[in-house]
This record gives C-alpha cells, structure tokens and sequence, in this order.
C-alpha cells in the first residue's frame, strides 16, 4: 500500500511539475520518460490517438478553412479588382499556403493514396509535378491555359494547378517573365478576363480538395483516423501501430530531405543535381518570396508531429515515444530543431527572401542547409535505433 501511494504521489508530483514547465523541453524529455518508465510501458494507440486528433485533424480543418477563406478573398477581388483587395488576396493565400507546409509532413492515408492523391492537386510542387517549378514552363503553360478558356479544372493535369500556379497568377502579371517582380497595379490590370476566371475555378478547386481531404479523416468520407490509430474494425492499411509509427518516421526523413535538397540544395547549389552552380529562381514560392517562412512552417508541422503539440493543445507525440526508449536521444531531437528554426530565422530576418540570399552568397544558408542535415541524421539514425523504428529513406541527394 505503501508503495502505490508513493508511486501515486510520484505521478502526481511530476503531472504539476511537467504541466508548470511545459514550455522546458528538457523538464518535458525528462519527466515524460520517466513516468512512462514508472508505469511499465508505452501506450502508442493513445499516442496514435492523439496525433490524429490533436495534430492531424486540427491541421487539416485549419487548412479546409483557409483554403476556403482564400476563395472567398478571391471573390471579392472579383467584386473589386483593385490593390487592395489584390494584397487580402495575397494575405490569404499566405495565409492557406502555411496551412499547408504545415500539413505536408503528413503524406500519409489519403494524402498519398494513388486513388485520391489529394497533395498532388493541392501543393504540386513538392510531388515535382507542378509547371511553375521553373518560372519559364510556369508564364508559358499558364498564360496558354488562360487564353484557352478551358476551366474545368477536375479534367486538367495537376501540374497547372494548386498553390503554385494560384501564387503565380496573383503575384506575376501576363508579360510572360516569370521573375515574380510585377507591380501590384500591373498584376491588377492583368488579373482580369481569362485569367481571372481561371483563378477562381483554381481556388474553388483547392477549397473543395482540402475539405475532401479533412473529411477522409474524420469520417464524413472514410474515417482513416480509426485505421491510422489502430481503433477501426478493418485495418488492410497497417498491421499494428508499429507500422504507422513506422510511416509517421519515413514522412518525418523524407520531409526533412524535400527541405535540404530541393527547397534550398537545388536553388543554392549544394545537391548533387545542381553540381555547384546557383539558380535561384528554383525556390519554392519564387513569385511572391515567401520561400523562407514555406521552409519555417515545414518545420513547424515536422515538430508538431514529433511533439503531439498542436496550436497550444498538449498531447503525446514520437517525442513521447522516443523519451520512453531513450531520453538524452529525445532531448537531443528537440535541441536540433529549435537550433534550426532559430537559424531559419535569423535567415529571413537579415536577407529577408531566400533568393535574395542565394544571389548574395549568405552564409547563413549553408547554416540552415547543416542543420537540417544534421537533424535528419540525429533522426534517422539515433531515434530509429533507440525506437527500433524502420525508416524508409527517399531519393534525395541532400546529403
């Protein structure tokens, strides 16, 4: 008797003590291990529980509402084509554009299903399907399919639309350069006729994707939240949580690689592809700079996966997982990526865009570029080991 009230004071002592300090990442590490530790075991469905719905179903009604809001905003430029409502528009497409980097750790269930491929349609550009990838391919493809008048845009390919080519047609005028430097009144003179008409189906089009796709989640059209955290009657996707543990893990790496390779390798000549030459114009949000803060809230969504935390709604994530198996390995995670996004923001801070970097030769990008590489090293290596997780490992040359 003795030792359960010892034990339930223990608890009760380490609940306050993690819940007055949870914004110490070491407290947090170390209590979180430690109670996990006392009662013998680690409850990965309630972790799985809680990332789809704290984490997973929070991030996509955020961005099922901001991609409506972007329609919306849309709309009313329609009603009033002028600066201003040409710069809401913008605000709102930023807006839904963070919802959706903070989604895109999340490639798993319905986002990756061949069936469905529902971040192909919304974000094309990290599946490498979207034509704005290059700014050429982008004015050229773009400007052809707004002289057309073809706007039934469930029948076009997914690479003339989602976010990239929204961001091109609000940001770029039809003069066909594609530096993403346009005048507001000249974006405003061009975003008319055709073009405007095309900009509207674009964004009704991701509204309605986006709602599909929360909805996949929470049971209106499939309900893979009882699937992903092992509650579902039927499961053919997963054979146990270990293999969803498994997945969230790979999504984490190969997001982690998408950043380091593609999103700043590329553009600033480290990957093996670019074979040391710069081109800045193949970041990822060129038209409208906003590359530095896609980077930051990639990482943003990667962390609120691995933490459980969402929006200031506490919860059990893989860091759990990880302070359970291993604590110094959790806490070493969670070091690397708050060294990283301070890093990512300093970088905005003193070169602003990530372009403007790149051309000035800003040593504060190999800065990024290295610890990112080493957090997916620490990631890949000691949480798999520690965990006993399988990662899969994408394609990327990042390294």
């Amino acid at each position: 008797m003795k030792n359960l009230v010892s034990v339930f004071l223990l608890i009760m002592f380490f609940s306050f003590h993690c819940d007055t300090n949870r914004g110490n990442s070491t407290a947090r590490s170390s209590v979180s291990g430690y109670l996990y530790s006392l009662l013998n075991g680690f409850d990965s469905r309630k972790m799985l529980e809680n990332l789809a719905g704290n984490v997973i179903l929070p991030t996509y009604s955020s961005l099922e509402k901001a991609t409506a809001d972007l329609h919306s905003s849309t709309l009313s430029y329609q009603s009033a084509p002028n600066i201003s409502t040409l710069l809401t528009l913008r605000l709102s497409w930023k807006k839904a554009r963070a919802e959706m980097k903070n989604a895109e750790v999340i490639y798993i269930g319905p986002a990756s299903d061949p069936s469905s491929s529902f971040y192909t349609k919304l974000d094309p550009w990290i599946r490498e399907v979207t034509v704005c990838y290059r700014g050429s391919d982008c004015s050229n493809t773009v400007e052809s399919y707004s002289t057309s008048g073809n706007f039934t845009i469930e029948n076009l390919g997914a690479g003339v639309k989602g976010f990239s080519v929204i961001e091109y047609l609000i940001f770029q005028d039809n003069s066909g350069g594609g530096s993403g430097a346009a005048s507001d009144l000249s974006v405003v003179s061009a975003l008319s006729g055709n073009r405007l008409t095309y900009l509207i189906a674009l964004t009704d089009n991701l509204k309605r994707n986006a709602s599909e796709l929360r909805k996949n989640w929470d049971g209106s059209s499939g309900n893979f939240s009882s699937i992903f955290s092992g509650t579902g009657a039927e499961n053919s996707k997963y054979t146990g949580t270990a293999d969803v543990i498994n997945d969230l893990a790979t999504q984490i790496t190969n997001t982690l690689e998408s950043i380091i390779d593609r999103k700043i390798g590329t553009p600033a000549g480290y990957s093996v592809k670019a074979k040391g030459v710069k081109n800045p114009n193949l970041v990822e949000s060129r038209f409208s700079d906003n590359s530095i803060d896609d980077i930051q809230n990639t990482l943003t969504g990667i962390r609120n996966i691995y933490t459980g935390d969402y929006n200031g709604r506490i919860g059990a994530g893989l860091s759990e997982y990880a302070s359970f198996n291993n604590p110094t390995v959790d806490q070493k995670i969670l070091n690397s990526m708050g060294e990283c996004s301070n890093k990512i923001s300093a970088l905005k801070q003193n070169a602003f865009t990530l372009r403007n970097a790149i051309i000035s030769g800003s040593s504060e990008i190999a800065e990024v570029h290295n610890c990112l590489k080493n957090l997916k090293t620490i990631f890949t290596i000691d949480f798999a080991n520690v965990t006993n997780t399988s990662i899969g490992i994408g394609n990327s040359d990042g390294d």
